[in-house]
């Protein structure tokens, strides 16, 4: 069994998100599978090109976003940290 490194709990949540580059550019659509205040976990397409850095848009105005950065990824499945 893996061992949970998380510092805050997460949270189920299942709610439609964008990523977008950190130069504004639109990637792929994704979902998210649970979240915390330091991270999520998110799904794409598994052979959906991700950078290490992005912005996780939550709003269709963009004024609900964080920027993220990608710690792990499986396949289709991406946990990422919340960054400043």
């Amino acid at each position: 069994m893996p061992i949970n490194r998380r510092r805050k709990v997460r949270k189920p949540g299942a709610l439609q998100a964008c990523i977008f580059g950190l130069d504004g550019a639109k990637l792929v659509a994704c979902q998210t599978v649970n979240f915390s205040d330091g991270g999520a976990k998110i799904v794409v397409s598994s052979g959906a090109e991700i950078p290490r850095e992005f912005l996780l848009i939550f709003s269709t105005d963009g004024k609900v976003r964080r920027r993220c950065q990608m710690m792990w990824r499986n396949g289709g499945d991406i946990g990422v940290r919340f960054v400043p």
